[in-house]
């Protein structure tokens, strides 16, 4: 399993719990709503990994560290205008999943990562939503 795991947009706290009792080592969870950040936190106490994972309302430019996995589940206009402060946490052949794009805003998200060396892997869409898997390359 990977060994960092950053959940941008963590909301509940979801995919830090997975990622936490799946074996990471290091995760967090950052969201910018202060009371998301608060049941995320109450979320890993019931499901018994605090100790693995943090939740906090950080902003993305101070979170330390680079990742594995970085998923971001936010709208399409904060995702390219965050474009930069994402692919700088993503290690190098790490994972970067982001989310919650309509697909009408899909092509604006491809576009606005198109400057990074990321290879895009997957798209995957469901309904009106579609989800964008790249790996970094360098």
């Amino acid at each position: 399993p990977p060994t960092a795991f950053l959940d941008v947009g963590t909301a509940s706290g979801l995919l830090a719990i997975a990622a936490a009792k799946m074996g990471a080592s290091r995760v967090t969870g950052i969201d910018i709503d202060p009371g998301a950040v608060e049941i995320a936190h109450a979320n890993l106490v019931l499901n018994r990994v605090e100790t693995a994972a943090r939740v906090t309302s950080e902003p993305l430019a101070e979170v330390s560290g680079d990742f594995d996995i970085v998923v971001a589940n936010i709208l399409a206009e904060e995702l390219v205008r965050l474009g930069g402060e994402l692919f700088a946490r993503l290690r190098t052949h790490g994972l970067l999943i982001l989310s919650g794009i309509l697909i009408e805003k899909e092509e604006l998200v491809t576009a606005g990562f198109f400057s990074y060396p990321l290879t895009l892997m997957e798209i995957t869409r469901d309904a009106e939503w579609s989800c964008l898997a790249y790996r970094r390359e360098n």
